[in-house]
């Protein structure tokens, strides 16, 4: 692959991401879900990097194109990623549809930010099964029932004032 093929990097977690690569005079900022392009030659360099191989391996980052994570050792030719990434819609349908071995089973194979994210989603959305919520707080140690509460007594206050 050519040096100066770039992929796509992906911010999959909630939150913003701050890069900073003084070797390769790289800094970049990924806002919530947002994408950016970055050349192999960096992305070469990159991994090496703690901080950046960090937010990959637990999928807050994800290189779009399989042929560069296969190039980066993101990824071993012919096998599945390492790091499994779920859409908000899979999410959603783990969330509100699997039953609660087959949700468990997932969460086993999933990183500890795609936990949290769809802890904040069943947050968001007001979702409350005790044996997911149960399951969920086991997994990433957010307590969704209880942030549902309050979210819902916050809410209550500032409908008073």
């Amino acid at each position: 692959m050519e040096d100066n093929a770039r992929g796509t990097v992906k911010n999959t977690s909630s939150q913003t991401i701050s890069i900073i690569l003084k070797d390769v005079k790289f800094k970049r900022v990924w806002a919530p879900g947002a994408s950016i392009k970055v050349s192999l030659e960096v992305l070469r360099e990159a991994v090496y990097d703690k901080g950046f191989k960090y937010f990959l391996d637990n999928g807050m980052l994800h290189v779009e194109e399989q042929a560069m994570r296969i190039e980066l050792g993101l990824q071993e030719e012919g096998q599945p990623e390492k790091v499994r990434l779920l859409n908000s819609n899979q999410m959603l349908t783990l969330l509100k549809v699997n039953k609660l071995p087959k949700f468990v089973e997932a969460l086993e194979e999933l990183s500890q930010q795609q936990c949290i994210s769809i802890a904040d989603l069943a947050i968001k959305d007001r979702y409350i099964d005790i044996e997911k919520t149960e399951a969920l707080k086991k997994a990433c140690g957010i307590d969704v029932v209880k942030a549902i509460q309050l979210a819902v007594d916050t809410e209550k206050i500032q409908s008073k004032e």
